[in-house]
């Protein structure tokens, strides 16, 4: 599934959802707030401080997500590739729910009335992350919080929360496929 040794892993900045502490999935392509911005912006600034040898990013073709990536791509200087699978989970009837009404996601707590089932997201996700892989590695994907969630749990690695503009780089100890064993390291937080 996946030929590169280790990528990189971005979430989107900061939106108005995010600070009022609701579902924001699939299904509302919000734009990123001031505050998501500078998170951005404070990023590239450390990306070009930073040999990480990105040279390709691969995006979710969602309003904050995409804005995330050209941001980045300021320093970076590399091609930019929408991959439509790495949109956020689609929550159907959660959309724009407060946080503490919802069933704990993270822990499996069912599926979303109207929205993708668990099991069509994961399978989503995994095909979005063979296809990221492909591009020139490593490649910074740019995506959301819960497509974060669901590559933790298929490459088994811990950390399935992710910050605003938190960076994590992702790779493996170099196994034959089946026996790889994937870690996770944070590599840049933006604190605006």
């Amino acid at each position: 599934m996946i030929k590169s040794s280790h990528f990189y892993f971005a979430r989107h900045g900061q939106t108005d959802a995010n600070i009022q502490a609701v579902m924001c999935g699939g299904e509302w392509d919000i734009e990123l707030n001031d505050t998501g911005i500078a998170q951005a912006r404070a990023a590239t600034s450390l990306l070009a401080n930073a040999q990480h040898g990105i040279k390709s990013i691969c995006s979710s073709p969602m309003k904050r997500a995409l804005k995330t990536a050209h941001i980045l791509n300021e320093v970076l200087s590399v091609p930019v590739a929408v991959v439509d699978e790495l949109r956020e989970w689609e929550v159907g009837d959660w959309s724009r729910k407060p946080y503490h009404q919802l069933p704990n996601f993270f822990r499996g707590d069912g599926d979303p009335p109207n929205g993708e089932s668990r099991s069509e997201f994961d399978a989503r996700i995994a095909r979005a992350l063979s296809l990221s892989l492909q591009s020139e590695d490593p490649v910074l994907i740019v995506s959301h919080g819960c497509v974060w969630h669901v590559i933790t749990k298929l490459l088994n690695i811990p950390g399935g929360l992710i910050e605003n503009v938190s960076i994590h780089k992702v790779g493996h100890d170099g196994a034959q496929a089946e026996k790889r064993i994937w870690q996770s390291e944070k590599m840049l937080t933006t604190a605006v």
